[in-house]
């Protein structure tokens, strides 16, 4: 377990001293100016240029190979085990390391495994159908593996190089910027895989090559965090590995049960990823099966970035707020529009309605959430202790959108021609049921006031005077 007293003096007022000025207005453009934000966030776009093309471009090959709902399903599951079993060691690693390093490592193997997909595409006609798929899956599972390090370790880094009160802009900045990415990703990739998939793994490659670059520059120009060697030479040598990983793992959740309102946004988030498995699943049949909306990947693409184009609008709005008070209110309002818009996918079958009655809402929903959710834990945690909260995060949202997506595969396997509505409908209603359960949970236990008491004491402190 990391012994927090043993960082030195001297890193712990580096770190506070970013606090000392939280009295003074939120400024963006001193999150601009901020040279390790800069790069970091920069790095994070090109990477998420190459991770969408990636994505569509498996997504389409494996259906339009297999034409098998319970193949996607699979692939899903396969894919997302690592992440449940890793995701403890993230948090013992992102608080012990330099999380620079560790984003550099995260992108280098991401552009590995790109090369490797690359590579066995490229070869699918000398390769036996199943050893393909294999390949395939087990390449791709590397790649998604590492993320639960890269994710934690962004969020601990920012933590660490802005200011409490300018936590909001940049995660909001921060979310736009990598949305426009994901604006431009899925419509370029998408294009180019309908007219070649070969050339959609390039851009992937290019994409993660540049954004390697971003990260080695960080490495060696950005502000080094604090880190505890003796605790991480005590985890090198330890015998016992698993135990220190799993006092680490107990650190995240007590520091998250500290906070009551950390401790709700994450139990419904685990939920709403559990229903969430029913779109992860159909979403692609629906639009590329000839049964339902038989449409290309231009059009797949073209979805991702309304569904990225509305988050831009979301983080533009929420960069020009000085502080969001009571986030758990919003967060939890804004998902019961996911889970409508979930129930209306399960009958709407035109592209344009699609478009604006379900991807818009998603987009809304996306864009708000993942910046209040990061900012209230970072507001909240202390930064010694940011990548175990939020590994606990990435293992229980990974392991429930692990169980949700075997459930479906598995029904899939057994009962044929089920229409993907059935899917839509049920998992929509599972998020609308918890969500509403989840409203009275806040009221019940008064989550519901402002996320900052001591600055609302403060205030009116000042204006009694």
């Amino acid at each position: 377990m990391i012994r927090d007293d043993l960082i030195i003096e001297e890193d712990l007022m580096s770190i506070d001293k970013s606090s000392q000025d939280d009295e003074m207005p939120p400024s963006l453009m001193e999150v601009l100016s901020n040279k390790s934000f800069f790069i970091a966030f920069s790095g994070h776009i090109f990477e998420m240029l190459g991770a969408s093309a990636m994505y569509i471009a498996l997504m389409f090959l494996i259906y339009s190979y297999t034409q098998s709902v319970t193949m996607i399903g699979i692939f899903q599951i396969v894919t997302m085990l690592p992440a449940i079993f890793l995701a403890p060691f993230a948090g013992v690693i992102v608080d012990r390391t330099d999380q620079r390093k560790i984003m550099l490592f995260s992108i280098a193997i991401r552009l590995v495994t790109a090369v490797g997909l690359a590579i066995v595409y490229f070869f699918h006609n000398t390769i036996h159908s199943n050893l393909y798929l294999i390949l395939l899956y087990v390449i791709f599972t590397i790649r998604v593996s590492i993320w639960p390090f890269f994710s934690p370790a962004k969020s601990a880094y920012t933590k660490l190089i802005i200011p409490k009160r300018n936590l909001l802009k940049a995660n909001s900045f921060s979310s736009t910027a990598l949305k426009i990415a994901g604006v431009l990703g899925p419509i370029i990739s998408g294009a180019l895989i309908a007219i070649n998939y070969s050339i959609g793994f390039i851009f992937a490659i290019a994409a993660s090559t540049i954004s390697i670059l971003f990260f080695l520059l960080l490495v060696f120009t950005g502000q080094k965090p604090p880190t505890n060697e003796h605790s991480l030479e005590e985890f090198r040598n330890s015998k016992s590995k698993f135990r220190i990983v799993a006092d680490d793992f107990k650190v995240g959740i007590d520091a998250i049960k500290s906070s009551p309102k950390i401790g709700y946004v994450i139990v419904i988030l685990a939920f709403v990823h559990f229903a969430f498995a029913g779109i992860d699943i159909m979403w692609p049949v629906i639009l590329q099966s000839p049964t339902e909306m038989n449409l290309n990947s231009t059009w797949f693409g073209a979805m991702e970035s309304v569904i990225a184009g509305a988050a831009i609008l979301a983080g533009l709005v929420v960069m020009f707020f000085k502080r969001i008070d009571r986030k758990i209110i919003l967060m939890t309002g804004f998902q019961v529009l996911e889970g409508l818009a979930m129930i209306l996918m399960a009958f709407i079958r035109n592209e344009w309605l699609m478009i604006f009655l379900i991807m818009l809402p998603f987009g809304i929903v996306n864009g708000f959430y993942n910046i209040a959710f990061e900012t209230l834990v970072q507001e909240n945690t202390p930064y010694e202790k940011q990548g175990r909260v939020f590994s606990v995060e990435y293992f229980l949202s990974s392991l429930t959108l692990t169980i949700g997506l075997t459930i479906i595969t598995l029904i899939t396997m057994f009962i044929e021609n089920i229409p993907p509505g059935v899917f839509l409908y049920i998992a929509g209603g599972i998020e609308l049921v918890v969500l509403l359960v989840g409203f009275l949970f806040i009221f019940k236990k008064k989550l519901y006031t402002s996320d900052y008491p001591i600055s609302e004491t403060i205030v009116q402190t000042k204006d009694i005077q």
